[in-house]
């Protein structure tokens, strides 16, 4: 045979014979995990196989519908297995892998009980509250974190609210439409939509509320009052026993002032909240007109004008106090009392000039303006509020109190100077008065659908009476 073949041969032998062989450096494990209580297999157990000198696991693997874990091309060594559910596992004594043990068979190994109930003495949930949303039929403000609400009033704030405009004399109109219904807690306020609301809103401290809610399209839950739209302002109510007190104070120039006070107790069920406050303003003004009067031809007949000056003084002041008791935890009865009173002291001067078509002064006088005026509004209100344990489901049940009084007086003197003459002096009283009971809607809600029934009784309609008198 010849050499080179004979070499070839040699060869192929020695890799048949060492492809035959099974790698020295390598081994298998393997086992079963039962239930000591009835011996049957466990699955979905974790087993992991560690080195016994070290924590981390060199591989891992989960016990078959029957029980059964292996784990294959294992390095020679030593090791141990740790196994179980998680917070209770198990662990296994140190095995070795050698040459001459290149197998190991752990056999069936006992699944411990549950583990033990870790008991927690306090834990903390937090969470952001977002400053705003939209709903279904309104949008949503949370104020509660903006800095307006820890010095401002509610007028302040309000000028922050996109859509919701304060002009300089502090009246509130809606997307440009002044025709907008104010809510306290989804109910209405007699000082908050009556004459003096801008005052009212002035003197209210922004710290009382939480969000405010702008429905631009009100549902028929609201009553039609306010097409332009209904601001809802939800007050801080607090949820744990407890008192709150804050103060606010303002002052200005020409000796403006204001002044509140506002309190809260809430020792559990009963939540008790109370408010005066207190505000002198000075309002001026300015204004003059011009006018020429014309024939038919296009010609001067005659020429007026007019020099205005007016200046008032009105002083506010405010007192509200409310007792929201939890009758159950879905039912709550509420009261509220809610007093407010404003007098104005003004004065104004009038000076009037004529001219005739050559610019000839023939007439020039004086009309002088005084008097007070005074306004005062009374509301009592009383409601009951009940959630169902359906979802969606609410009844509301309202009944309400409002007086109303407003005294007016004017006192005029024309001073002339030309032509001459004897002056001129008149007095005009205005009374106002207002008195209504009734009962605003008894509301039942159901899956957002609303059904109303309501009864007014007025107890004095609304009566206006005017006086006059004149004299030289």
């Amino acid at each position: 045979m010849p050499s080179f073949l004979r070499s070839l041969l040699t060869s192929l032998a020695a890799i048949t014979s060492l492809a035959a062989q099974p790698a020295a450096d390598l081994a298998n494990v393997s086992g079963k995990i039962v239930d000591p209580a009835n011996d049957q297999p466990v699955a979905a157990v974790a087993v992991a196989l560690h080195a016994a000198a070290h924590s981390a696991p060199l591989q891992t693997a989960s016990t078959d519908a029957e029980g059964s874990f292996a784990f294959a091309s294992v390095p020679l060594g030593e090791y141990r297995l740790v196994y179980g559910r998680a917070g209770a596992t198990q662990e296994t004594a140190v095995f070795a892998l050698n040459p001459k043990q290149l197998s190991h068979q752990a056999g069936r190994l006992p699944l411990a009980g549950d583990a033990p109930v870790v008991k927690l003495e306090k834990f903390e949930v937090s969470a952001q509250q977002q400053a705003f949303y939209n709903s279904i039929d309104r949008k949503v403000y949370n104020v509660g974190q903006d800095i307006q609400s820890l010095t401002g009033s509610a007028s302040d704030l309000l000028q922050n609210i996109p859509s919701i405009q304060v002009n300089a004399e502090g009246e509130i109109s809606l997307r440009g439409d002044s025709n907008v219904q104010i809510l306290v807690n989804g109910k209405s306020s007699a000082l908050l939509n009556g004459n003096n609301r801008a005052v009212a809103l002035e003197q209210m401290s922004a710290g009382r509320i939480a969000r405010v809610e702008v429905v631009t399209n009100p549902s028929a839950k609201y009553s039609p009052e306010g097409t332009g739209g209904i601001i809802n302002l939800i007050l801080e109510k607090p949820t744990e026993p407890g008192y709150l007190v804050s103060t606010r104070t303002s002052v200005g120039n020409d000796g403006r002032y204001s002044a509140s006070v506002t309190a809260n107790f809430n020792p559990g069920k009963v939540n008790v909240t109370g408010g005066v406050s207190i505000r002198q303003d000075e309002r001026a003004r300015i204004s003059s007109e011009e006018r020429v009067h014309l024939d038919g031809s296009g010609g001067v007949r005659f020429s007026t004008s007019q020099q205005n000056s007016d200046r008032s003084q009105p002083f506010s002041r405010s007192a509200d106090f409310g007792i929201d008791y939890e009758l159950g935890k879905q039912t709550e009865l509420s009261t509220s009392l809610e007093l407010s009173s404003r007098r104005t002291s003004g004065s104004g001067i009038r000076t009037n000039h004529t001219r005739d078509a050559g610019g000839a002064l023939t007439a020039d006088f004086d009309r002088l303006r005084s008097g007070p005026e005074s306004e005062t509004e009374f509301e009592f209100r009383m409601g009951l509020d009940h959630a169902f344990d359906a979802r969606d489901r609410e009844l509301a049940i309202e009944l309400s109190y409002e007086n109303e009084r407003e005294n007016e007086t004017e006192n005029y003197t024309s001073v002339y100077r030309l032509p001459l003459g004897w002056d001129e002096q008149e007095t005009t009283r205005a009374k106002n008065r207002g008195a209504s009971s009734s009962s605003p809607p008894i509301t039942f809600t159901r899956s957002g659908i609303t059904r109303k029934w309501k009864s007014d009784t007025p107890s004095k309609p609304k009566r206006r009476t005017r006086t006059s008198s004149a004299g030289n």
